[in-house]
């Protein structure tokens, strides 16, 4: 939080909320040229984490939580971009991953992705998930 204090003097606020493993963060910012920055350059901190930071939801906003099963054996990262690139026609991506055994570390297969399905005004809708979703195929 001292962090957010010092970088940006305009910050009005910033209450730590703690869901199991994960921290967030709320706050406010006085300037948009702050809320900007913050948007696109995340937060950097001096242990090399960075944290990606996301607007606040909307109140009509309609969250779907998927399970993702089945998924191809692959290098993490690009896993995780194919997962992204896959899921985001049926709604904004707003968080997904892959789960990691917790004794070994190994990747089994499964992975999560937390959608807003809420159509966006002026584009074009999102399409209806089924059961199975057919995967991307990235050549990369």
């Amino acid at each position: 939080m001292s962090y957010l204090a010092h970088k940006f003097l305009s910050n009005c606020g910033g209450p730590v909320l703690r869901k199991g493993p994960r921290v967030l963060v709320e706050a406010f910012f006085k300037t948009k040229a702050d809320l900007d920055t913050v948007l696109t350059q995340g937060l950097s901190f001096t242990d090399s984490t960075m944290i990606k930071p996301c607007e606040a939801l909307s109140g009509n906003a309609q969250i779907k939580k998927v399970r993702l099963g089945k998924l191809p054996f692959m290098n993490q990262d690009k896993l995780v971009e194919a997962i992204l690139q896959s899921i985001r026609l049926y709604g904004k991506v707003l968080d997904c991953g892959i789960y990691l055994d917790a004794e070994s570390g190994l990747f089994m297969r499964n992975g999560f992705a937390v959608l807003d399905i809420q159509p966006i005004e002026g584009e074009q809708p999102f399409s209806e998930m089924a059961h199975v979703i057919p995967w991307c195929t990235t050549k990369k």
